[in-house]
């Protein structure tokens, strides 16, 4: 499926754009709202560009708002997520491909809804007084520099002498953490946390373990992170529920060994680093849930918000837990 190519960067636009189609009361993902995904994103060449170009997220959704009383007064028909959304992912592929990559970036998917020429998108660019070229030369230059910085480190790293490394199954990297030392740092109950996120994955047919999924993982946890769930009254059927109206489900095929986002390797090694308290040896699911918090453009943190909790609040509280945990233990 076409789906699987995404980069994570990318699945965090459509989750973007699908919270932009709720929040409109459309039943479906159209390409505005695809427009307003990558806007809104904080990461990716997309955001970066249609900013620099003058859009922002809030003015451009009040300018489709107007559109959208417009559109019902017109008599005009909306199309499905299927239909529409589905043509800017294939499209999103072949641009890629184009480029030679293997997946579809937010770059590709800004090219796809400048290539789809919607009457939505055209009046936004119309009326924010955006050239579409130069969006598109903008986007060859970020693309083209980022590929020079990318050749510069690839240089400086093979000036580096290297260990000899063994060699590993080509899936390893997909294994991770499960086939690095990183468990050697974790109590069961983050080990615990991490098998429930893959098993997570599994239940939604996806083919990737991403924040959304670990925090499913460690909302069932029977020490300090789970009693932060049971507090708020919220259970894990809920939060399933608002994972899967953000991201949706997969296509059901699930490799043996699923693969770790980039952004899910770093909340873990985070959790490590960053929160294991001086003095601790291993962490558990309540630093992964600490480092969950610092995810302010994932999909995890969307969840939060979409369930109304005030995620300051919940890591003061679970700061101050985690400490009296130490200090007593």
């Amino acid at each position: 499926m076409v789906s699987e190519k995404l980069t994570e960067n990318s699945v965090n636009v459509m989750a973007l754009a699908r919270m932009e189609a709720e929040r409109a009361g459309k039943a479906s993902v159209d390409v505005e709202h695809v427009l307003l995904g990558l806007i809104d994103s904080s990461e990716g060449i997309a955001g970066a560009v249609l900013r620099k170009n003058g859009l922002q997220v809030d003015a451009v959704r009040e300018h489709l708002s107007e559109q959208s009383r417009e559109e019902r007064k017109g008599g005009r028909e909306s199309f499905s997520f299927n239909i529409k959304a589905g043509k800017i992912l294939n499209s999103a592929l072949e641009f890629a491909i184009e480029g030679q990559k293997e997946f579809i970036d937010t770059e590709h998917l800004l090219l796809a809804v400048l290539a789809e020429k919607n009457w939505k998108t055209l009046q936004v660019f119309s009326n924010f007084a955006v050239d579409e070229e130069r969006i598109r030369d903008d986007i060859k230059r970020e693309v083209m520099r980022q590929a020079e910085m990318e050749q510069t480190v690839a240089a400086e790293s093979s000036n580096t002498p290297r260990r000899r490394s063994r060699a590993v199954s080509p899936t390893a990297e997909y294994a991770w953490p499960s086939v690095t030392p990183l468990f050697v740092y974790f109590k069961d109950s983050a080990i615990k946390a991490v098998m429930l996120a893959q098993e997570e994955c599994r239940r939604l047919g996806h083919n990737y373990v991403g924040s959304e999924q670990l925090l499913l993982g460690v909302v069932p946890d029977n020490g300090i992170a789970g009693k932060q769930f049971q507090e708020l009254k919220i259970d894990l059927s809920q939060m399933r529920d608002e994972v899967e109206k953000i991201i949706g489900r997969g296509s059901g095929f699930v490799a043996v060994e699923v693969p770790f986002t980039p952004r899910a390797k770093m909340i873990l090694t985070s959790a490590i680093e960053k929160h294991k308290p001086s003095g601790v040896e291993k962490i558990g699911a309540e630093h992964i849930l600490l480092s969950l918090l610092d995810q302010k453009d994932g999909v995890s943190f969307k969840v939060f918000e979409n369930l109304n909790v005030n995620v300051e609040q919940l890591r003061s509280k679970l700061i101050d837990e985690i400490a009296a945990s130490v200090n007593n233990g």
